[in-house]
């Protein structure tokens, strides 16, 4: 197996505390690129529009995960996906 710095395919990510952590709000960014920097909280309470939580990143990172697998089973089953849906509750 390759090592993924020699593919070029390391993936980075970056959190930028903006203000009284753990209080406040944080910035999540990633190497890719994929997307611009998301809002990041750690409040408890009421979920703010526009602002994720380490919970539902975590939910994304680990369905993704999930989601992937499960193509790679049914492909090597002979009976590939045509789409797959994980909604992690």
């Amino acid at each position: 197996m390759t090592d993924q710095r020699e593919q070029g395919i390391l993936r980075t990510a970056r959190v930028s505390w903006l203000t009284r952590p753990p209080h406040g709000h944080a910035q999540v960014s990633v190497g890719s690129r994929a997307f611009t920097a998301l809002p990041l909280s750690f409040a408890a309470e009421e979920a703010e529009p526009q602002v994720t939580t380490p919970g539902e990143l975590l939910a994304a990172a680990v369905s993704g995960a999930l989601t992937l697998m499960l193509g790679w089973i049914l492909e090597r089953a002979g009976t590939p996906a045509r789409e797959l849906t994980v909604r992690p509750a």
